[in-house]
């Protein structure tokens, strides 16, 4: 979507050629983030000690 940016004649595409690439590749690496590693973190969740906090998790003792 961003590549055809980079291709405009005259003027604006010399001021938006480095621009066009650079969001393109941002936006793909950003698809990239989300696919794998958002899914890898979501899938470890954290090892938390449930019988030292309240139902709320405030650490409070009963």
């Amino acid at each position: 979507m961003f590549i055809p940016i980079s291709f405009l004649p005259g003027q604006a595409g010399g001021v938006f050629s480095e621009f066009g690439f650079v969001l393109a590749f941002c936006v793909t690496l950003s698809s990239a983030v989300a696919l794998t590693m958002a899914p890898m973190l979501a899938s470890n969740p954290r090892s938390g000690q449930a019988d030292e906090t309240d139902v709320e998790g405030r650490g409070e003792s009963p």
